[in-house]
């Protein structure tokens, strides 16, 4: 892969792609709309390209045409988890109408060069509700709608899509307040942690696995195996966790027992129980088990102490 570009950068799993993909010394240029922040994608060696975009399929294409990428990205989007009446239009225009304009774009241009081998979206294992093909929520729903009109574009302009299914995607550098890094905080700070009734099973992939994933499905593309055109793949580690069972392997590597409080954190009103078991992409498997994980969460925190 020579060229790639990334939207949604400032995401926690776009930000360590576009890391990645300077690693491997690809020539890496991200999308963003005026005002983002891309902050966390400085001090890189090679720092990426930065390309503003109105979101119209004028300025995208404009910019494409000036990237000339291999391959695109595609992470941006807006999630809720439980949304509200005035989240609708946001998740609407960004998660569908922008994705679509950038599929668009990406088609028009490809009508005159050809430069672009295909395009790797993003998914979620929301959009399969225990397992079927329903969605947990609406952020999954526009996911799934989204994936609709992507197969009208691979089909009528011939562009091969794979969708990567993402599940809890972990690092040393995240930054979010998801499950992983709040047991973390608690366990050094020694808060009370809060925990909801029920002991949910969970799927963790650390975000250097993820991210080879990722590449791995690009270098498919580009070398043209269609096997993977229209398919989802789940990036997913072989085992389900339960929260008690991550609770326990931070205190067996931690500095301290944790305090728990079960049934103290308000569950939303739809769960996912049995996590989504979809085919994983062929020639990729995680290399980074959960406990190792834990253990570089663990090393790292004690670093900064």
């Amino acid at each position: 892969m020579k060229s790639a570009l990334v939207t949604g950068a400032g995401s926690f799993i776009g930000s360590e792609l576009v890391r990645g993909l300077t690693k491997h010394r690809v020539s890496t240029h991200i999308l963003v709309r005026p005002g983002s922040d891309t902050k966390r994608l400085e001090g890189l060696s090679v720092p990426p390209q930065i390309h503003v975009t109105d979101g119209s399929g004028a300025s995208i294409s404009n910019i494409l045409d000036q990237v000339s990428p291999q391959i695109v990205f595609h992470f941006a989007g807006v999630y809720s988890r439980e949304e509200k009446a005035e989240d609708i239009p946001n998740l609407i225009q960004s998660n569908i109408e922008f994705a679509t304009q950038l599929l668009d774009a990406i088609c028009r241009v490809n009508k005159r060069n050809r430069n672009i081998k295909g395009v790797i979206n993003t998914g979620s294992y929301f959009q399969y509700f225990d397992s079927s093909t329903t969605a947990l929520n609406l952020y999954a729903a526009t996911k799934n709608a989204f994936e609709q009109i992507a197969t009208y574009y691979s089909e009528r302009f011939t562009l091969p899509i794979t969708t990567l299914v993402l599940f809890d995607i972990f690092g040393p550098r995240d930054w979010r307040t998801k499950l992983l890094p709040v047991i973390l905080d608690a366990q050094f700070s020694g808060t009370i942690l809060d925990l909801p009734r029920n002991d949910l099973l969970l799927n963790f992939v650390h975000s250097d696995d993820a991210v080879e994933c990722f590449i791995t499905a690009a270098e498919q593309l580009i070398m043209g195996v269609t096997e993977t055109n229209l398919h989802n793949y789940a990036v997913r580690n072989d085992k389900d966790f339960k929260i008690s069972e991550i609770i326990e392997l931070f205190e067996k590597f931690g500095p301290e027992p944790l305090r728990t409080n079960w049934g103290k954190w308000n569950a939303p009103e739809r769960e996912i129980t049995l996590p989504w078991k979809g085919p994983r992409l062929p020639g990729w498997q995680p290399k980074i088990s959960l406990e190792d994980g834990v253990c570089q969460l663990i090393r790292s925190k004690m670093g900064e102490s």
